[in-house]
């Protein structure tokens, strides 16, 4: 995408003088339009190359230190090939267990890593505010 970073900029800015000269606003979804044309040029990798760079994370950090989160929301850019919606997310899964992966690790990388940090997070959030309830001792 940095390829083509600064022609997609020259157009958002083309955009946005021609909307200016004409007396309108740019909408953000105008922006996206236009940036999403760009990143419709470059090919979408294939889904093993996803699952080659959790691979990788997770023999060099351990799964417990993986965790994937999917927004599809609103992304800009490309998606590996077969990934088109949250429904496609079980290949993801079913990759992973072709390479060895228990179910319980998948679970981990899919998410439970993730939970597992935001539940720490809050009760380190409670016990503070507990303590702040208290007075700081």
């Amino acid at each position: 995408m940095k390829a083509k970073e600064p022609e997609m900029k020259a157009a958002v800015q083309a955009l946005k003088d021609k909307a200016k000269a004409e007396g309108k606003e740019t909408s953000e979804a105008e922006i996206d339009k236009v940036q999403r044309e760009y990143a419709d040029r470059i090919p979408r990798p294939p889904l093993k190359e996803l699952i080659d760079q959790i691979d990788h994370v997770a023999k060099v950090a351990g799964v417990d230190h993986v965790g994937l989160g999917s927004d599809f929301d609103g992304i800009s850019g490309q998606l590996p090939q077969g990934i088109d919606s949250a429904a496609d997310l079980p290949k993801i899964t079913a990759a992973l267990m072709e390479r060895g992966y228990s179910a319980v690790d998948c679970r981990k990388i899919l998410g439970a890593t993730c939970c597992g940090c935001f539940a720490k997070w809050n009760r380190w959030r409670r016990s503070c505010k507990r303590r702040i309830g208290r007075g700081l001792r």
